[in-house]
């Protein structure tokens, strides 16, 4: 940004420059230099992404009364030759073992399958940081010219520009 010099800028810069003798009007131009810094700011952005929810039902299946019989003659078989120490002991809990597990297996039986997949989006905050330039005031000069020289001073202009 570019000012000429008035007022109490143009009296100090001729009072700077003149001799003890006598002043003399300088007319100059101030330029005021920036850089460009980066400051960081945190930045919430929402990340979002579809996931896979299952979907379930819950059947009911005929139970496997053979299935059941089996496993229970051969678990009382075990169990009755274990108590009695004797195969009549074995025979008797094979034939109670088939029973109980021919009734525990011909139950129906329910269970939770999944049958498909419905879409859904999830979101979740992200921290990130980005970067934001901010022009910042560096530095001035005067140009100006006396006694047919051209002058070129640096100043920090004052807190209240």
């Amino acid at each position: 940004m570019k000012n000429p010099i008035f007022g109490i800028g143009t009296l100090g810069l001729a009072l700077v420059l003149s001799t003890a003798a006598h002043a003399k009007k300088v007319n100059g131009e101030v330029t005021h230099h920036y850089t460009t810094v980066n400051e960081w700011i945190e930045v919430v952005k929402p990340v979002c992404y579809s996931v896979d929810v299952p979907v379930y039902k819950t059947i009911t299946r005929k139970g496997n009364a053979g299935g059941g019989a089996l496993l229970g003659a051969i678990l009382g078989g075990v169990t009755g030759k274990a108590i009695t120490k004797d195969d009549g002991g074995a025979a008797a809990g094979a034939l109670f073992g088939a029973i109980v597990g021919a009734d525990q297996g011909s139950k129906l039986q329910t269970e939770r399958v999944i049958i498909g997949y419905n879409k859904s989006r999830e979101c979740v905050d992200e921290i990130v940081w980005k970067s934001k330039p901010i022009r910042q005031y560096s530095y001035s000069t005067v140009v100006f010219q006396l006694n047919g020289r051209e002058y070129n001073i640096e100043f920090i202009r004052g807190e209240n520009y």
